[in-house]
């Protein structure tokens, strides 16, 4: 369920606490660009690639955290499907006030500061060696590209901007050529018509037509001044940014070049939750089904028939591939610069079958036999049917807190068979020095007419725990507790400090979060979920994935097994590097690492033990699962 656009969240996304009561603030680091900065090598192809030539495109639909290093010498923006609202294509980089490794910038300040740039590699706007032409103003080239202020996220102020700079090689400087200043998104929209605004950039100094030349986009941001630590200013002034493209023979007029590309992104199929566990998804299954399916895209350019391909694959090999369309059907022409939207009736439910778990997999693709760019044209999403519930996606885009030392935040579920609630999982956003690690009470509550009801289960002495990226911490109850129908997990504060939950801002829930001060319980007014999800069934911990995608699984081998910890694991398959999605899990099921597009993985310094690897193509959603002995 994206969410719509709400001017009241975005601009209740900053720290606020006259009220005295819910706050959503900012991020004060990125987990999932920490982690990669982590394990971030440059592309073996950047050393031998020299000069760029025309033409210069990328949509940001890679899927990575950092710019595609073949074409960008910095790696400071986002790469991400998150922070955009309506995007022109799917994927778009974001500047914010947060570096290259996830963090706040060590220079940030309440008053304005330089933040992210994001530089492309040199050019040759010489010439074009392919076609033997040099190339001169009179060629007409143009810099396209997209932009948006605030997008899923906070607004940046007024004396914020986004700026573009090109680069002078033969006197080796750097020329202011366009900004523009800080807004809200629905001023933007109602100034412009639009959610991202297509800029148009002649180059047409001569200075630029030489070996060398570059372009280097830049934001200023300022940061929130607040003293209290656990309210420590968060991640601020979000630009986003999208297709960019310059070209020669190029006009004013001129928004794309040939592309018809995805603008939305596949989601659940069920009509209440993300992922819900299996044995309870059985027992009704129709009514948790979504009524239909709906995913964008559009024609950058050219009028084209569009084949379309919405698939379902059982990835557990128990049932055949639902295909909507055997042979994919033709849309009309498309005209030029039209955005359509896809809707399918889904008369359809996951076939049931006898496993405890199951995954399939959401696939939508758009196929234009003369479109020269197919990199933005295919959307999966794996629907995983495991242990628990979750609203959720799974990344964190804001935080969420109360500020009462007697608050309590109460998340509603609903069941449709009887229960055991097992555990609790939590993702907390890290504050600077840790400043939120209070303690707080877990608590489960019945209902009470569409409200929380009785405390049928509090367990104290509980303090936020930081894992790694957007990953959960399991709280294991010390005791199952019975649940049915409508029920309630959350917390309650011993403190006024904000812990910062995590808050999905791309999926609205807001009818699901109920906070109590002041002697009653009230719905939240912010739109998103909060990243909180009840462990049911026998298991204390979350399902890890043993038994899942057995169809297509890749043939892998893993070696030493033992591995000693600190030293490297190393992985043979097919899969290409570039494609390698690694996790390594505890027994358990806590997630321990992540290693993308890496053969040979460090092991970190661990406990001797059983440790669960699971290696997965990211291209194709194939995936296998090792067990790995750790010894010191």
């Amino acid at each position: 369920m994206r969410r719509t656009l709400s001017i009241l969240t975005f601009f209740l996304i900053s720290v606020t606490l006259a009220t005295g009561q819910e706050v959503l603030t900012g991020l004060s680091e990125n987990s999932r660009v920490k982690e990669a900065a982590r394990e971030y090598k440059p592309s073996q192809k950047l050393r031998a690639s020299g000069m760029l030539e025309l033409p210069f495109i990328d949509d940001f639909s890679n899927a990575g955290v950092f710019p595609v290093d073949t074409l960008w010498q910095d790696r400071n923006v986002f790469i991400n499907n998150a922070y955009g609202y309506k995007p022109f294509t799917i994927g778009v980089a974001t500047f914010d006030a947060l570096n290259d490794t996830g963090s706040i910038y060590s220079n940030a300040v309440p008053s304005k500061f330089p933040a992210d740039t994001l530089t492309s590699h040199e050019i040759r706007l010489d010439s074009v060696t392919s076609l033997n032409k040099k190339l001169s103003p009179a060629d007409s080239v143009y810099l396209s590209f997209y932009i948006q202020p605030q997008g899923v996220g906070n607004t940046p102020e007024e004396d914020d901007s986004l700026s573009l700079r090109f680069y002078a090689p033969l006197q080796q400087r750097w020329v202011h050529v366009w900004s523009t200043t800080g807004t809200d998104l629905q001023t933007f929209f109602d100034t412009n018509g639009v959610y991202m605004k297509r800029i148009m950039v002649p180059v047409t100094d001569s200075i630029f037509f030489h070996k060398g030349f570059k372009m280097r986009f830049m934001n200023y941001a300022s940061i929130s001044n607040n003293s209290i630590p656990s309210w420590v200013a968060g991640n601020v002034d979000i630009w986003n940014l999208d297709y960019v493209y310059l070209d020669m023979q190029r006009s004013h007029n001129d928004t794309s070049l040939v592309d018809w590309a995805l603008t939305s992104e596949t989601g659940s199929l069920l009509r209440n939750y993300v992922q819900m566990p299996w044995n309870q998804y059985k027992v009704a299954p129709t009514a948790e089904m979504a009524d239909t399916f709906r995913i964008n895209y559009r024609s950058n350019k050219g009028k084209r028939d569009v084949n379309m391909t919405f698939r379902i694959t059982d990835l557990s090999g128990q049932s055949q591939p639902f295909n909507t369309f055997p042979t994919p059907i033709t849309n009309q022409k498309m005209p030029s610069f039209s955005e359509y939207e896809f809707e399918y009736v889904l008369d359809y439910n996951y076939p049931p079958n006898n496993l405890t778990y199951n995954d399939f997999e959401v696939l939508f693709y758009i196929n234009v036999p003369d479109d020269p760019h197919n990199f933005n044209d295919t959307s999966r999403f794996y629907q995983r049917f495991y242990n628990w519930y979750a609203y959720d996606d799974g990344t964190s885009e804001a935080g969420y807190g109360i500020a009462s030392n007697l608050g309590q935040v109460a998340y509603q579920f609903t069941l449709n068979e009887p229960d055991t609630l097992q555990s609790i999982q939590m993702y907390f956003n890290r504050v600077k020095n840790n400043a939120n690690i209070k303690s707080f009470s877990l608590a489960v509550w019945d209902d009470d007419g569409g409200e929380p009801g009785n405390v049928i289960y509090s367990q104290s002495g509980h303090f936020p725990q930081f894992n790694g990226s957007n990953e959960y911490h399991t709280y294991v109850l010390d005791q199952p507790v019975a649940v049915s129908g409508t029920f309630y997990i959350g917390w309650q504060q011993t403190t006024a400090d904000n812990l910062n939950v995590g808050f999905d801002l791309n999926n609205n829930e807001q009818s699901k979060i109920f906070y109590y001060t002041f002697s009653n319980w009230n719905n939240t007014i912010h739109e998103g979920a909060l990243m909180m999800r009840p462990i049911l069934g026998s298991d204390l911990y979350p399902h890890v994935g043993a038994e899942e995608m057995v169809a297509g699984k890749p043939d892998i081998t893993v070696y030493p097994n033992p591995v000693s910890a600190g030293s490297t694991l190393t992985i043979e398959t097919g899969i290409m590097q570039k494609d390698l999605l690694c996790k390594l899990y505890s027994i358990e099921g806590r997630e321990i690492k992540t290693y993308i597009a890496q053969k040979n993985l460090h092991i970190p310094e661990l406990e001797n033990g059983l440790y669960i690897l699971r290696i997965q193509n990211s291209s194709t959603g194939a995936a296998s699962v090792k067990k790995i002995m750790i010894i010191r």
